[in-house]
């Protein structure tokens, strides 16, 4: 025989080679002292979880092969290295395999049982089926346990195959979704940032009518999205309130007593966000009455009114309190 039978296993001889029995032995793995010229290795109804890479490399004359009823949820790609040629019978039915590696039975050629166990029916398993030789009269038996399309759960999976389904491409496609919906999120993304950065940004940059020697006294970050001045609160001052009906209506309704009254022009002129040509053209005037009525032509938005009432606050506080209590 070549070398000893294993202590839990019953060898016979067959045609001057070894049949060694391992059925119903309580065996949790496979026994590594194996007879050299086993022709027949049968270990059904065990305990073994796991086939790991070359557990037949000894049995060169190995030609049968039962594992059936174990509990075997694991096969390594290279399992059944070196009987890949020799092998005629391999039974893994009743087992709890739910995939295999397709390296696992590359060169294969023996009859396949795989019956019985709770297959998971996915293109790899797809691949792995084509190239094997099932055992005609289990095939039936190989059943989609779950799929990756649950209408197939439960149905023998060369029914499915045979009908025209392809797990491929069905895995090719999620694929394809995966990775547009991974692509539609990193897209928003970016244009979330670049919508949050532009709001951000001064509008110094984007076209405001500011004067570039009044640049240092403004920053970003106002809620017009207009370039405003740094209001960090003065403890001295008061702040002025907002005029009932906005800051246009109020300006031209007090029209005629600014261009009286207001002396500052010059000061008030510094503190607005105004193109050089028309700072050039208010202060071209000769009178300050003549330089506020042109100061006051150029309020054409709410946004201007309102640094212009606040710098005429700023300037000619009493007199703004006097109009805003008229």
């Amino acid at each position: 025989m070549g070398f000893a039978c294993p202590k839990s296993c019953h060898c016979s001889e067959r045609n001057g080679l070894t049949v060694v029995q391992c059925s119903s032995r309580n065996i949790e793995e496979i026994p590594s002292d194996l007879p050299h010229d086993t022709v027949s290795l049968l270990l059904s109804s065990n305990h073994i979880t796991k086939i790991p890479n070359q557990a037949f490399k000894n049995l060169p004359w190995l030609q049968e092969l039962d594992l059936s009823r174990n509990a075997i949820e694991t096969v390594d790609a290279g399992a059944f290295q070196g009987v890949t040629e020799s092998l005629r019978v391999l039974d893994l039915s009743h087992n709890h395999m739910q995939s295999v590696p397709k390296e696992a039975f590359a060169r294969l050629h023996a009859k396949i049982s795989l019956s019985n166990n709770p297959w998971h029916c996915e293109c790899t398993l797809q691949e792995v089926l084509r190239e094997l030789r099932l055992d005609p009269e289990t095939v039936n038996e190989v059943s989609c346990h779950t799929s990756v399309q649950e209408e197939y759960a439960g149905k023998p999976v060369i029914q499915v195959l045979d009908s025209g389904i392809n797990f491929c491409n069905f895995h090719h496609k999620t694929t394809d979704v995966a990775m547009f919906v991974t692509m539609f999120g990193w897209f928003t993304m970016v244009i979330a940032y670049v919508i949050y950065y532009m709001k951000k940004q001064s509008p110094l940059n984007l076209g405001w009518p500011v004067d570039p020697k009044k640049e240092k006294d403004y920053k970003p970050g106002g809620s017009d999205n207009r370039p405003v001045q740094d209001q960090t609160p003065n403890r001295d001052c008061e702040q002025p309130v907002r005029p009932v009906g906005g800051y246009q209506k109020f300006l031209k309704g007090k029209t005629s007593k600014l261009i009286q009254k207001v002396k500052n022009v010059d000061s008030i002129i510094d503190d607005l966000p105004l193109h050089d040509e028309s700072v050039a053209n208010v202060r071209a005037k000769p009178t300050n009455q003549e330089k506020m009525r042109k100061l006051l032509d150029c309020v054409n938005c709410e946004s201007i009114a309102k640094d212009l009432f606040n710098a005429l606050y700023e300037h000619e506080k009493g007199l703004m309190d006097e109009l805003l209590q008229q």
